[in-house]
């Protein structure tokens, strides 16, 4: 957490699957803190012993589809793998097609 982005992928050898919570053969994963503004994920790394993480920051919807309407036609949007909106989905996933 205290690297150069460059030098990141040197230091920490993760697998190439994404884990949000739980674990694999060396690496635990755990949301320490979830808030409207910023999620931030911990890693342990069983096999080396050394902590790291990761600090996402959500793009609101509104913010995203005005990013993408410049270049972009949003031709369907996912909620939770479904087309049906809901208040509270985990994913949304956007289907779009270059203009």
């Amino acid at each position: 957490m205290l690297l150069h982005p460059s030098e990141i992928m040197q230091a920490y050898k993760f697998t190439k699957n994404v884990h949000y919570h739980g674990t694999d053969t060396h690496i635990v994963v755990f949301p320490a803190y979830i808030s409207d503004t910023v999620v931030v994920l911990h890693y342990y790394d069983n096999k080396h012993k050394r902590w790291s993480k990761l600090d996402l920051y959500p793009v609101y919807h509104n913010d995203l589809m005005e990013t993408l309407s410049d270049q972009f036609e949003i031709e369907q949007i996912y909620y939770d793998y479904d087309v049906i909106p809901t208040q509270k989905c985990m994913l949304r996933q956007y289907l779009a097609r270059k203009k």
